[in-house]
């Protein structure tokens, strides 16, 4: 068995989590404010994360085996001549994994945001502000070239028991090949949890308010996620196999031929995955609780309070389209190699035999007898390509 493996493979697990950046709850209050004063009170959380798996992945599986047992002879004997080949058993597996990109991402608070003005003074100015901001970059890009060639041969017989004065007996046993080629590639699988204000809810509230005073409470939340999915898969699969038992020849004997073939049974299974994309989006501001008054405000006072929560999401998966960093390069070796029209995709080129029989009893003196096994191809093909599932909650 020759077998020559070329492996240049670049598999990328990358594995992101931001833990909560406060476990307490976010507040901005003024409180008891004095008689024209100016106060600012203020929290700002703010969350930039990006990720970037980039994976480029060349396997190259080149097997050729063969399993052979026969070519025996036994002949010009006076008393016969018998011949028995044993069994050949030719079982071949190739298991290719590149471009795995697992990212995981958690941002948030846990606890409540909460801002407000209470019991402030008269002409007082009073400013409380809470503002979260989150934002998440994501891209996946990657790009596979698989190629698998085999070539896989199980023979048994092409025996001879001829020209004996005795009986001549050829016998042949079992041939099987079993062949399975796995692949899979550009598997990547991005979940991003973002919480603002958590279980607490967000609360902005102005409660007791000086006269002619002005009184503002303010709460933003801001979500800005992005994820990009580029995935690029060219997988070739060359499969030949061949189970062949008889050719026996027990001919010319005096006293009769005897010939016997097993059974020739080949099986392959073929499976490509690849460009599967899941990307899972977890968003909440304050645990879906938001409220935003102001209550016994001052005579003449200007009171404004507001909650403001800002979603922003685009997720984009491009499958197959080669528009990864390396897809240029792949596509042109790839048609200078296989002569394709098109450069990215699943190619399977499977031939498959099972051979009994071919043999021969004849010109025997006495009772020539031969009969053949049983020849038999099982064969499953799957490929799963191009599956992207998203959810936004």
């Amino acid at each position: 068995m020759k077998k020559i493996v070329s492996i240049t493979s670049v598999v990328a697990l990358v594995g992101s989590m931001l833990m909560p950046l406060a476990s307490a709850a976010n507040t901005a209050d003024n409180s008891i404010t004095g008689y024209g004063s100016t106060n600012y009170s203020n929290v700002t959380n703010t969350n930039d994360v990006k990720v970037t798996n980039v994976s480029d992945t060349k396997i190259v599986n080149n097997v050729r085996t063969v399993s052979d047992t026969g070519g025996n002879s036994a002949s010009y004997n006076t008393l016969g001549g018998a011949v028995s080949s044993g069994n050949a058993v030719n079982n071949v597996s190739l298991s290719s994994v590149g471009n795995i990109n697992t990212t995981t991402v958690k941002v948030g608070t846990a606890g409540g945001n909460e801002t407000g003005n209470s019991i402030t003074g008269a002409l007082s100015t009073n400013t409380s502000d809470v503002t979260n901001t989150n934002k998440v970059r994501v891209l996946n890009d990657n790009t596979a070239w698989i190629e698998n060639k085999v070539d896989a041969k199980s023979l048994t017989g092409d025996n001879s028991a001829s020209y004996n004065t005795g009986v001549g007996t050829a016998m042949s046993g079992n041939a099987s090949t079993n062949v399975g080629v796995a692949t899979r590639v550009n598997d990547s699988a991005t979940g991003v949890t973002l919480g603002l204000g958590g279980v607490g809810g967000n609360s902005g509230l102005n409660s007791t308010t000086g006269a002619l005073s002005n009184n503002f409470a303010t709460i933003l939340n801001s979500n800005d996620v992005s994820v990009k999915n580029v995935s690029d898969a060219k997988v070739l699969n060359d499969v030949e196999t061949l189970s062949g038992t008889g050719r026996n020849f027990s001919s010319y004997n005096t006293l009769g031929g005897h010939v016997l073939s097993g059974n020739a049974a080949t099986g392959v299974s073929l499976d490509t995955t690849g460009n599967i994309n899941t990307t899972t989006l977890a968003i909440a501001m304050g645990g879906f609780a938001n409220e935003a008054g102001s209550a016994i405000t001052g005579a003449s006072s200007t009171n404004v309070s507001g909650v403001d929560n800002s979603n922003k999401f685009t997720v984009e998966s491009r499958n197959n389209k080669g528009s990864s960093e390396d897809a240029p390069d792949y596509c042109k070796v790839s048609r200078e190699a296989f002569h394709h029209q098109e450069c990215w995709g699943v190619y399977n080129y499977d031939e498959d035999f099972s051979l009994t029989g071919d043999n021969s009893g004849s010109f025997n003196t006495g009772l020539a007898s031969v009969l053949s096994g049983v020849a038999s191809i099982q064969k499953t093909v799957k490929t799963w390509l191009n599956d992207t599932f998203t959810a936004i909650n």
